[in-house]
């Protein structure tokens, strides 16, 4: 193989391995923007299976939290006029609500 053609594929690879340490890294970054956030729980929310985001058919309802129930961010997501959120509350519950504005105090942690 000529000296060309191995220089071609080394900077080919660190290539292609800069644009998934790029990738993963804009990932994490969301992430952890999202797990800035701390919610005090002010109603019942529901939690959902499937992110409402995504416009399910059909969504069912697989546990609740209750008012001062400590919950942990793990993701957000937005809608056409809402804001949702993956939870993890203290009973180890985990799903996806709908944010409506009296339900939850949104604050940076």
């Amino acid at each position: 193989m000529g000296t060309l053609k191995m220089n071609r594929v080394l900077w080919t690879g660190l290539t292609v391995i800069a644009v998934i340490v790029l990738g993963f890294w804009l990932w994490w970054h969301d992430v952890s923007i999202d797990r800035s956030y701390k919610l005090e729980v002010l109603e019942p929310i529901k939690l959902l299976k499937e992110p409402p985001q995504d416009y399910p058919k059909t969504n069912s309802e697989i546990s609740q939290i209750l008012p001062g129930e400590t919950v942990e961010v793990l993701r957000m997501g937005y809608g056409k006029d809402f804001r949702a959120w993956l939870v993890r509350g203290t009973k180890s519950q985990e799903g996806w609500f709908m944010e409506d504005g009296k339900n939850v105090r949104v604050s940076k942690k």
